[in-house]
């Protein structure tokens, strides 16, 4: 608002001034007051664009602080999910572990770390499948790690 009563004080003493100089030299009046009317219009709709771009800004403002404040929400409902899920993983008696789509361990609940030594610090299913054997039968020799369940699933998900 400031701003714009200066401008319009700066246009009041600039049309004095020129009707000033139209007095004194008698000439050119018509063309001195036309330049000045232009002005003004100029002045008027500089006014307005500014006050149109902060009333954009302010909308601008509102809608993120909005959007903000939605992904404080849903974060903190995400949270409260992985918690409850967590909580779940972890009072069930049989092993969970949890990986990722790149076999990178999520989870592993307390049974999960007594039944197979499997402790989350082992980042990876390999880093833990190096001192395992999977066979499909007794006599069958070992499966690649590719081929394990785990690890077909994750494929899987990734397509």
């Amino acid at each position: 608002m400031l701003l714009g009563q200066r401008r319009a004080a700066e246009t009041r003493a600039a049309r004095r001034e020129t009707l000033a100089i139209v007095l004194d030299s008698g000439v050119g009046v018509v063309a001195v007051c036309l330049v000045s009317l232009l002005m003004g219009r100029a002045i008027r709709r500089l006014d307005a664009s500014v006050a149109g771009q902060r009333a954009a800004e302010a909308a601008l403002q509102e809608v993120n602080q909005g959007l903000e404040r939605q992904v404080a929400e849903r974060t903190a409902e995400l949270r409260r999910q992985s918690d409850l899920m967590n909580s779940i993983f972890d009072t069930v008696t049989d092993g969970v572990i949890v990986c990722d789509r790149d076999l990178k361990y999520t989870h592993v609940n307390r049974a999960g770390k007594e039944i197979g030594g499997v402790d989350r610090e082992q980042l990876t299913v390999a880093q833990v499948a190096g001192g395992l054997t999977l066979r499909t039968a007794r006599d069958a020799p070992p499966l690649p790690l590719e081929q394990w369940p785990l690890a077909r699933s994750a494929r899987r998900i990734v397509r």
